[in-house]
């Protein structure tokens, strides 16, 4: 083919039949030091070397061209970076026949690899010197060339289009352009073959495209006066195809606007594909809104011959300037624990006043346009009460994980569109979105028994809120057998509390959300007190001593689940209000239980009083029982708190909790004064434990004075006949049960 082309910068590439295509190049590049040195100005001095020092490669290979590689240089006018585009191409005079292109490989080649070459520019001495001197590069360039590149062109034939673009993102295949394959007035063609030779002519060997270019049904595309829009040549035609330019379709249109000036680039100005795989297109002349361009794309084969014989064609509208919308920043409003599915993540709402701009009454419809950056699915689906007549919108259905935390991230675009679909109104579309703290509506609430004051064992739970809005939460634990290291049970006791999904829901008087709360509690060091997933454990080191007079500082955290940017992980946040720093004491089991006697009980209690004497009088405790303050008698073998199921306390268990320290202490209770009207007399009996595998207690009066006026009133309290209304109180019972445990004269065991 025989065909000039001219590049942007001026440079002309000329193809002619039986001659070196200017094509058939290539570009590297070199870093000279000092980065002063002017290498694009010794181009006649520089040639390529094999590693002998020949330069034999000359008489086909040659420097083309040398010039500053623009893709690095430096806007700083007292910097230069020293790197230059050198550009290799065939010697005119290797016309590329058989025996031009043995002796070729016996230059670039030996034993059948290629040959790497080095770039040598001469450095004379002076003008006088005999000899040159040669600065190299590194022995780093392979050579090898192709007789008959021709035959790499690449055509479009009907049912293979062999040019394919974008513009604006879209593809050309859904681009309009202005072919009716069965109106002969229309004109889109195709090569009739692939053969180089044949191709030459665009005016010859040609036929219609047919169907698979038809694409007038498609919708014209719209665009912005004085906006660049990006023409993208397929990855595809990359080492295939050398360049391409643009052309206007007057192969079926003939419009006076169409000329060369309104367009940027410039109609013809080409671009070789290596450098260039893109361009960008601005139609500014205010004369053209409203118009209908029709453009054409040719790409240009390395031989000079065109893919496409007429290029390919597509067109724009040209429409007014857009409205530029403030850009909107929506927030989203997280209050609960994400299921990490639904992708359901809403924002607030924002009225975009959009019918106070320009253009407004032109609005009749709107496009949705996802940000190319965004990580997440977003289209018309993700508005929420938008209408024309309505400008109040919010964003749904959005995924908090494709959302950066505590930051704005861009969504997309909203466009309002007139009746021909082209944008007006544009509004750049962002979220916000802040990681949540402890949700607001959950607060402590009052947790008591029916009674009103004593916990309801029904939980093991009591939760009372101060004036102060500060909140003590008393617990019953769960005793049990404990177990050693190997699983097997043991005379150890232990104990548990589970802060379960009951507990929780009534702490904070919800339902549903149960399940997102966690309790943590500081036990400050205590052995013997751990707490992990809700879930108190008492070992066997705090039994004897749980600590049920501390109280201890509890945090609540709220998990809102798979929330954060990119993340796996469950966000989870602690609460920070003073009312959600609740204290926690551990109550004993017996809270809410009292002591009562059976008759194998009550008759040791009376032969040991009938005993009584300044000496210790033993009283066996075996056949001890208990009675619930509500009226019912729970046997020992079934729980004391919380689920049947949960398993049984055995009496061992129950005997071990009291001994011994739990019981040891005094009996307290009055006698008569001595004379009318004298006042009673306090006295209290020792406590002791006789020994330390047996609930066994020693009743000691404090001295031999009055036994007989001791024994007769405590008889009185037993009959309920005591004029001075004595009591006995084992009074050292009051830490576990949380109060004062008496026998008194009606019902021994009732406080």
């Amino acid at each position: 083919v025989t065909k000039d082309y001219t590049d942007a910068d001026g440079k002309v590439f000329s193809f002619e039949a039986n001659k070196i295509s200017p094509a058939a190049k290539q570009d590297i590049y070199v870093q000279v030091t000092p980065a002063t040195v002017p290498l694009d100005k010794l181009k006649d001095k520089i040639s390529l070397i094999n590693s002998k020092g020949e330069d034999a490669i000359k008489d086909y290979i040659i420097v083309k061209d040398v010039e500053v590689a623009k893709d690095y240089v430096v806007t700083r006018a007292d910097f230069t970076t020293g790197i230059f585009k050198v550009t290799l191409a065939l010697n005119p005079s290797f016309t590329g026949t058989a025996a031009q292109k043995e002796a070729f490989d016996k230059i670039v080649q030996k034993g059948g690899k290629n040959l790497k070459f080095a770039l040598a520019v001469e450095n004379t001495v002076s003008a006088t010197a005999s000899e040159s001197r040669y600065v190299l590069t590194d022995f780093a360039i392979p050579l090898d060339a192709d007789a008959n590149p021709a035959s790499e062109s690449v055509y479009s034939v009907k049912s293979t289009q062999k040019i394919d673009f974008t513009f604006g993102k879209t593809s050309v295949v859904d681009l309009h352009n202005a072919y009716l394959e069965n109106n002969t007035s229309t004109h889109e063609l195709v090569w009739k073959g692939t053969t180089a030779s044949s191709n030459t002519n665009p005016a010859a060997n040609t036929e219609p495209a047919g169907v698979d270019d038809g694409r007038y049904a498609k919708a014209i595309q719209n665009i912005e006066l004085g906006k660049a829009y990006e023409l993208e040549i397929a990855p595809s035609a990359l080492g295939k195809v050398w360049g391409y330019y643009l052309g206007f379709d007057t192969q079926n249109a003939n419009n006076s606007l169409w000329t060369n000036d309104i367009l940027t680039p410039a109609v013809g100005t080409l671009y070789e594909l290596s450098t260039n795989p893109s361009v960008t297109i601005t139609l500014s002349d205010p004369k053209l809104q409203g118009a209908e361009i029709g453009l054409r794309v040719y790409l240009v084969n390395y031989d000079g011959t065109l893919v496409d014989p007429d290029g390919r064609a597509f067109y724009v509208r040209v429409n007014r300037t857009v409205s530029e919308g403030s850009s909107l920043v929506f927030s989203t409003n997280i209050t609960t624990k994400y299921n990490g599915t639904s992708k359901n993540i809403a924002t607030g709402a924002i009225d975009i006043n959009y019918k106070n701009l320009a253009n407004a009454n032109l609005v009749a419809g709107y496009v949705v346009e996802k940000d190319e950056k965004f990580e997440g699915d977003f289209d018309k689906t993700n508005l929420n009460n938008w209408g024309i007549t309505n400008g109040t919108i919010g964003i749904i259905n959005l995924d908090p994980q494709k959302l950066k935390d505590n930051d704005v991230t861009t969504v997309g675009k909203l466009l309002l569109t007139d009746a021909s679909g082209a944008t007006v109104i544009s509004y750049d579309l962002n979220v916000r979105k802040d990681l949540p703290s402890f949700p607001s509506t959950l607060t402590l609430q009052n947790v008591k028994s029916t009674s009103g004051d004593v916990v309801d064992h029904s939980i093991g739970l009591k939760n009372t809120v101060t004036d102060r809005g500060t909140s003590n939460i008393e617990i019953i634990p769960k005793w049990q057998e404990g177990k050693d290291a190997w699983g097997a049970p043991t005379t150890d006791i232990e104990a548990t509390f589970n802060f379960s999904t009951a507990a929780i829901q009534k702490l904070f008087d919800i339902t549903g959300e149960a399940a997102n709360i966690s309790i943590d509690i500081d036990f400050i060091g205590h052995k013997g007190l751990s707490i992990k997933e809700n879930k108190i454990t008492i070992t066997k080191e705090a039994v004897s001593n749980p600590y049920t007079n501390t109280q201890y500082v509890a945090k609540f955290t709220y998990n809102y689940g798979k929330i954060k940017y990119n993340s796996t992980s469950d966000y989870t946040v602690a609460a920070t209000a003073l009312s959600l720093k609740p204290s926690v004491q551990i109550l004993s089991f017996l809270r809410g239980y009292h002591l009562t006697t059976n008759a194998t009980l009550k008759g040791a209690i009376t032969t040991a009083v009938g005993n009584l004497s300044d000496t210790a009088t033993p009283l066996d405790l075996d056949g001890l029982q208990w009675d619930y303050a509500g009226g019912t008698t729970p046997s020992l073998y079934t729980p004391l708190v919380g689920d049947p199921n949960d398993g049984v306390v055995s009496v061992a268990v129950v005997k071990q909790v009291l001994a011994p320290q739990t019981i040891a202490g005094t009996l307290k209770y009055k006698i008569s004064g001595t004379g009318t009207g004298a006042t009673p007399i306090d006295r209290a009996l020792k406590l002791e434990l006789s020994t330390a595998s047996k609930l066994e207690l020693n009743l000691t009066l404090p001295d031999a004075t009055r036994i007989v006026d001791n024994k007769t009133e405590i008889g009185y309290i037993f009959a309920g006949t005591s004029k001075n209304g004595g009591t006995i109180s084992f009074g050292t019972l009051k830490d576990i049960l949380g109060g004062e445990f008496q026998i008194n004269s009606e019902v021994l065991g009732k406080e």
